[in-house]
């Protein structure tokens, strides 16, 4: 059985995630600004719909697709199904779902080494990938 992730490795990846949609969104806002298409409002607007579109899609189509979101990656994370393969999308959309919408659950879990209720209810799970150094 695979080692389960630590609350430092997952607040870590969390913090990559965030800062890359920040980065991705920010130079679609300013390329938006530059084009000079909207008033501040409209920007305003269409920068939250992008931020929320960014947040609910990106990271399920991450882990769908390759396993784990770039954060996860690189700090050694995988999302799982129970059967060891990525989930599929319906559960990875799922559990990034239900992780921002039970987060102070989800923290109190991860701190007890159990998986989060998102990921029980999505019928996840994230685990240590085993460096090369390790026997």
């Amino acid at each position: 059985m695979e080692p389960r992730s630590d609350l430092d490795d997952r607040a870590a990846a969390a913090f990559v995630d965030i800062l890359s949609i920040f980065a991705l969104v920010g130079a679609w806002s300013f390329g938006y600004a530059a084009v000079g298409a909207s008033s501040r409002a409209g920007q305003a607007v269409s920068e939250a719909a992008v931020y929320v579109a960014a947040f609910l899609l990106l990271p399920p189509a991450f882990e769908s697709r390759v396993g784990a979101t770039p954060g996860k990656l690189l700090c050694g994370l995988r999302v799982v199904a129970s059967d060891g393969r990525p989930p599929r999308a319906w559960a990875a959309f799922s559990r990034n779902f239900l992780k921002f919408g039970l987060a102070p659950l989800v923290l109190a879990a991860v701190v007890r080494r159990r998986p989060g209720r998102h990921d029980l209810m999505a019928g996840t799970r994230v685990i240590q990938l085993r460096s090369g150094n390790e026997p």
